[in-house]
Formats: C-alpha cells, structure tokens, sequence
C-alpha cells in the first residue's frame, strides 16, 4: 500500500543541497520533500535489524552483536537472535536455579510483541512497532517471596529515525540535526541513538543519512520494508530485602535484630547502601506507631515495650541511591519481663512446717533488693487439700515490703488445718542488676513453682 504524500517542505537549510554539501550522492525528489510511508506497513514477517542494543540493563549485553568486549569480561548474558525473527535471553544466571524457582515473563501489550519463557530463557517474538514493558518474575525459594524485574523493549521500523510512526525526510533531518552537533543542545538516549543507526554499524555518521535516503529511493526502506530495529531498556524497580526476619529474645532489657537478605535484580554489580530502619509498635486497634530514633536494623527493647507487638520495617537501597519496595517483618508475640534471676532465700516458716500459729506474720526473704509491687495482682492463701481461697493480699495495708523481704500478716486460718500461700511472679518486681527490672518467682502448689505450705496449731 502507497503512503500518503507528505506535503511539508525540508527546513531551508536542507533545502540548500543540505544533502550535496554534506557528500551525499542521493538527489532530493522534487519540491525537497520526500513522500512518506506509514512505519508499520509491509508485509507479514519482521525482520530484526541486527545489532539489537541494550541501553542501561546492566545484567545483559550491550548489544546482540557483542560489540563491548567488557561484556565477556563481566560474564553479561547474551542477545541472541534467532534467524532475524526471534530474541532468546538466558535467564538462568539472572535467576540463579539454587536460589529462585518459577521463572516467568509477561507483558501488557502481546500485540506489539509475543514474549513468553521456555526452559529458563525469555523468548520475544516482535509483531509490529511500539513499546512494550516485559515482566520477569520468580520465586525466591528461602521464603517463598516473588521478585519481579521490568524491562522496556521498543520496536521501530528500520529508517523511522525519530519515531514518529513514517520514514520521510524530517527522519533525514533527525539523522543531519544530530551530526550537526545539535545533540550538545538536545541530549539522545541509547533508544533514540539506535534508530538513527541506519546502516546498523552501531555509530550514528553521514553513512546513515546516505543510508536512509539510498534506501528509501530503491524502496529498501518505508512501506515495502519489513526490518525493525529493537533496544531494550532498563527499567528501576530498586533492590529486595528478601526473607526478612527478627532474632533475639521479646523480653525487655534484649535486643532485637533484622535480618535479610539483600538482592538487586538490575545491578549486579551494586551494593547496598543507606538501606533505612523503622522501628514500630502496635496498639490494641492495630495501629502502628513509629519509636522515636529507633532507626537502626538493632533495637534494645525498653520497659515500656512489655506488652507490646513490634515490628521492623526496612527499605533497601543500593550506591547507585536507587530505592527498592519496603518490607515490614512483625515479631511472632508480645514483649514480657526477661526470665527472673531472682531466688527465695528463705521461707518463714519454712516449706511443710507444722504448728504455725494462726495470728502474727509469715515472711518471705528473696535475694535481691524488691524493686515494686504489684497490689491489683495481689497473692492468696489457699486451704491446701480443697484449693478453697481464704485469704486474698490485694491492699499494702496486710503486707509490708523490707527491703528483700515480703512480711505477710496472717488472717482468716483455722488451726490444724494445711494452707498454701500462692504469690505470682509478676506480683514483684526486682532490679535485675544491669537497670532493667525482672519478676519474681512464682510461690505456692504447682509444677515449676517454689511450694510453700504449713499446717496451723491453736492461736498462741
């Protein structure tokens, strides 16, 4: 199908045997303009242009053609083309198979280009001009994570120099701009670079204008043409923090770790730096609240932690300032009181003692100082063979605390009868030595608990 004929004049310097003066043996039609023909007219099958460019994907090689020997030395992967209609890209170095699984591609647009994944490899097959963004995906296997690298890849008719859907003359003026050093003016990416590489020897010189005009004069190029030129692009979706985890005990006066695992898809040769840390904890409603200056991936978890849910949140980031998605790892429960290094030192009376009066004081001797007391926890007496509760401590008043010793006063006993005096751990607190204060342990019937029982006589 012949395009429509585009009416618009060369620019007046193109005008001036612009193509003469530059050595170039091809005439201009008359009028100086040159008819255009649509990008993606032709026939049925395309033809890749070779060599395919990579522009900034810093895992692949510069181009198909391999023309930057550093890419053998950095060990990059390949652009191979297959019989000038297919890309086959190895994907198993980008997805190592000991730590990935489910390689898979995808990309929103399959009428510009068919991509699918075949024994780890990305496959394309390119169907017309366009852009598409390609989706590599996998699952890292320690924790079942999927990871995901985007890639630009555009297809352009071979001669449709600045993309604009026809090769016509203004494709000669994109070409003539740039040599003209226009490009100190207007800078030109690798994409651009590529399309104005007529004559595919990987420069942009006079040897493309002559190309382009040579080739549209013998119909080598524009409608009866099927060559497409293709670059693929980086696309920054930034560095993981895979398998995210917290270490350490959740009690107060420990300290808590984030642990991860940092992976960067597109740069392979980056590093991580400045990754950020946000230290939270949750509230009964589920809301989460920053801790002031808790900003590293270590936190020593404080008194006024007990109880609370905390949770880590990290944001990678490589040298290169690029910013990956954040991940939040919440510890598994609550905060509590360390284990209690406190130990009775002794019971008065002492633990199955007989004729204890049912008036006057018992007394616990612990071997630390007692920090608090909790009196709405409170302690009881219990008759030790029903378990019925007969006394309940839950006011200072009926006890008093000396220093390392709770003196209880005695009150509703019966004689000859056996009681159990229960007091929680958490009903005391103690200076665990280093300023963070622990329970006590726990006193009375039970497994795991110090037992104190006694058998009353008559009141003396």
């Amino acid at each position: 199908m012949k395009g429509k004929t585009d009416k618009k004049q060369l620019a007046p310097l193109m005008r001036k045997s612009m193509l003469t003066v530059l050595g170039l043996s091809v005439a201009l039609p008359m009028g100086g303009s040159l008819p255009q023909a649509t990008a993606d007219a032709g026939g049925n099958g395309i033809i890749i242009s070779q060599p395919v460019l990579n522009d900034d994907i810093s895992w692949l090689n510069t181009s198909s053609k391999a023309l930057n020997n550093t890419d053998y030395i950095m060990n990059k992967i390949p652009i191979n083309v297959i019989n000038d209609e297919v890309i086959s890209i190895d994907l198993s170095s980008h997805f190592p198979d000991d730590l990935f699984s489910n390689i898979s591609v995808s990309t929103e647009d399959s009428h510009v280009a068919r991509v699918f994944e075949s024994s780890g490899n990305l496959i394309v097959e390119p169907l017309q001009d366009g852009v598409i963004t390609i989706l590599l995906s996998a699952n890292y296997i320690d924790s079942e994570e999927t990871v995901t690298d985007q890639i630009k890849l555009y297809i352009s008719k071979k001669g449709d120099a600045n993309d604009d859907g026809k090769v016509n003359s203004t494709d000669a003026t994109q070409i003539l701009s740039h040599i003209r050093n226009e490009m100190y003016r207007r800078s030109y990416n690798h994409v651009e670079l590529n399309r104005m590489d007529v004559n595919r020897d990987g420069k942009v010189k006079i040897d493309d204008a002559h190309a382009l005009m040579q080739g549209y004069t013998k119909q080598e190029l524009g409608a009866k043409d099927n060559h497409y030129i293709l670059t693929f692009q980086q696309i920054e979706d930034g560095p993981y923090a895979l398998h995210a985890q917290l270490s350490g005990d959740l009690k107060v006066g420990s300290t808590l770790t984030g642990n991860y695992e940092y992976w960067d898809l597109e740069n392979s040769d980056a590093e991580e730096y400045g990754t950020a840390f946000q230290w939270y904890w949750t509230d009964d409603q589920g809301v989460e609240h920053a801790i002031a200056e808790a900003t590293s991936r270590a936190y020593l978890i404080g008194p006024e932690d007990e109880g609370r849910q905390l949770s880590l949140k990290i944001t990678p980031r490589s040298n290169y300032g690029v910013v990956g998605k954040p991940v939040t790892v919440t510890a598994s429960t609550t905060v509590s009181k360390p284990v209690s290094s406190v130990k009775v030192q002794s019971l008065s009376p002492g633990d199955g003692a007989e004729g204890v009066s049912v008036v006057g004081n018992i007394e616990v001797t612990f071997d630390k100082m007692i920090y608090s007391d909790q009196s709405q926890i409170g302690f009881e007496i219990k008759d030790a063979t029903t378990g019925d509760v007969v006394a309940s401590y839950n006011s200072s008043e009926e006890y008093e605390i000396s220093g390392n010793k709770l003196i209880i006063t005695l009150k509703n006993l019966s004689p000859y009868t056996k009681y159990s005096v229960e007091i929680p751990g958490d009903f005391l607190s103690f200076d665990n030595g280093d300023g963070q204060l622990v329970d006590g342990p726990t006193i009375g019937m039970g497994s795991g608990k110090e037992p104190w029982t006694f058998r009353t006589w008559a009141p003396s």
